[in-house]
């Protein structure tokens, strides 16, 4: 069908004509105006995301902005980061430390390739806070040893990060796993805080990147230490026994033979109820320590033991396992003088991890 039109107005003779669709033809048509907003903006949020993404990325790579000492999740576990080279300074005490960590993200060196070695694991106390490596008890065992002892020791864990951290640590060992795991907790278990640790929940994806990092809204660690007296204890003495019997069960499943010792505090230590659970669902893989002096433990910081305190630690240990030196000492659940040998079914470390 054809449309006329009037003579062109500038005087001209010709026509003009269209074509113009006859009924029932269907022309296609462009997108209606609401859609293209919807379109410019999904097209906006996929480049912003892209170059987010992007940078993400880089900041990662490049290790910007400082990522700090620990990986993994902040609120329910965390690991020391591999490859550590950094010096630190205690604010409690002012004493400057190094912090080395091995690939597999132990304090020092790596497992050995093959033979027998032990690995250490705990918090802070057994991390060796505010003394130097080689002066932390671990390595001053594996001198009484004459093997290696792994420092597996992670500031701020209590037996729930054990329980869920552990198994990383071991399958990172996976080639050579350890032949003794030695367990020195309740320091951070009976610690009080805002929440227990059982309540922690995952951190939000979008706060464990390292943008959340560079505008100070990453996690610090999930743990929201009180005043003393106040809050409520990270975990309680009957959690921490089932703790310590999910450790033992752990370890033992590993391959490995387990230890486990509730660490020393000065005062009156360890709180009702600890020491009992722990006792009784590590059954024969507890190791009764003596009470330590106060001299042992930094005047400013009395949680963390001084370099004279880590020697000593460390050879009651050794005593412990394999009562190469049982003398006297405090029985540090009843306060009572007792002879203290090797657990009954543990041997020499030599024969089993």
């Amino acid at each position: 069908m054809r449309r006329r039109y009037p003579r062109d107005p500038g005087g001209g003779t010709g026509r003009v004509e269209e074509n113009v669709p006859s009924r029932g033809v269907v022309l296609a048509s462009s997108p209606p105006s609401w859609r293209r907003p919807l379109l410019q903006m999904a097209l906006s949020t996929g480049v912003t995301m892209g170059v987010l993404g992007a940078a993400e990325g880089a900041m990662r790579l490049t290790g910007l902005p400082d990522p700090g000492l620990y990986e993994g999740d902040r609120a329910l576990v965390w690991w020391l980061r591999p490859h550590l080279d950094r010096t630190l300074t205690d604010p409690a005490t002012g004493q400057a430390f190094a912090v080395h960590t091995s690939a597999e993200g132990f304090r020092g060196d790596s497992p050995p390739a093959s033979g027998p070695w032990t690995l250490a694991v705990g918090c802070s106390t057994t991390f060796g806070w505010a003394v130097a490596q080689d002066d932390a008890w671990p390595a001053v065992l594996a001198k009484r040893l004459g093997e290696p002892v792994i420092n597996g020791g992670t500031p701020g864990w209590s037996t729930a990060q054990g329980v869920r951290g552990l198994p990383v640590m071991l399958d990172r060992v996976a080639h050579n796993p350890p032949a003794r795991v030695v367990l020195a907790f309740g320091v951070r278990d009976h610690q009080a805080a805002a929440r227990p640790d059982s309540a922690a929940r995952p951190t939000p994806w979008l706060l464990q990147t390292r943008w959340a990092l560079l505008l100070g809204r990453a996690g610090s660690g999930g743990v929201r230490a009180v005043a003393s007296g106040a809050g409520v204890p990270r975990v309680g003495a009957a959690e921490f026994g089932q703790n310590i019997a999910a450790l033992v069960d752990l370890v033992a499943r590993s391959g490995a033979t387990p230890s486990v010792m509730v660490f020393p505090q000065p005062g009156s230590w360890p709180p009702d109820g600890y020491a009992e659970a722990a006792r009784d669902h590590a059954g024969a893989a507890w190791l009764e320590l003596p009470a330590f002096p106060r001299s042992d433990f930094f005047a400013d910081d009395p949680i963390h033991l001084t370099p004279h305190g880590h020697a000593h630690f460390a050879e009651e240990v050794h005593s412990a396992l394999f009562g190469a030196a049982s003398h006297d000492r405090v029985d540090v659940r009843e306060g009572v003088v007792g002879r203290s040998g090797p657990p009954e079914g543990q041997g020499d470390a030599r024969d089993h991890e």
